[in-house]
């Protein structure tokens, strides 16, 4: 949401799932599992709080107050940063990490219209915009491929794949 909220509207699918403005942080550790098993990490840092919640070492109460700190700040900075951009929002009611469907999010001010892309796509190009579009083709396999490839045509690369082995025999001779 934190990138979708820099846009001047937001469009959204009416099954589109908008919000989860809340952070998290998942580290897991293996520092019992590590001690069990004989390996001991040592970790040489400049700055008390350098290193707090880490996978290989010991967490301390202080350590676990320090990332609790630090998630609250970056949740302050992340709501400020969402109200910036949406002012209308009641953000205390949305920043609960919680996500909404379509009408439910409008209903928030998470989007401001609730459309299809495909509609959205047919109005711009009846509007005179360019509409564009981009698809995936996979690298080719081989030189002869790249050079047939600009073409466009697949069934000429698969004919081109077909006389290969032709051309290898050739080539042999």
């Amino acid at each position: 949401y934190m990138m979708a909220c820099c846009g001047d509207r937001i469009i959204a699918s009416p099954f589109a799932v908008l919000g989860s403005i809340g952070v998290i942080t998942d580290i897991p550790n293996a520092y019992e599992r590590l001690k069990q098993e004989g390996i001991e990490f040592q970790t040489v840092t400049a700055g008390d709080f350098k290193r707090t919640v880490t996978p290989t070492k010991k967490v301390t109460k202080e350590d676990l107050a320090k990332t609790e700190s630090d998630i609250k700040e970056i949740f302050s900075l992340f709501k400020k940063f969402v109200k910036g951009q949406r002012p209308e929002l009641d953000i205390e009611k949305v920043a609960t990490g919680e996500t909404w469907f379509g009408q439910d999010a409008l209903d928030r001010h998470l989007c401001d219209e609730l459309r299809t892309f495909d509609d959205v796509k047919l109005d711009l190009f009846e509007e005179g915009c360019e509409v564009l579009q981009v698809s995936y083709a996979p690298p080719p396999n081989t030189p002869l491929e790249a050079l047939l490839q600009p073409a466009g045509s697949g069934k000429l690369v698969d004919l081109a794949k077909a006389a290969l082995p032709l051309l290898k025999d050739l080539a042999s001779l």
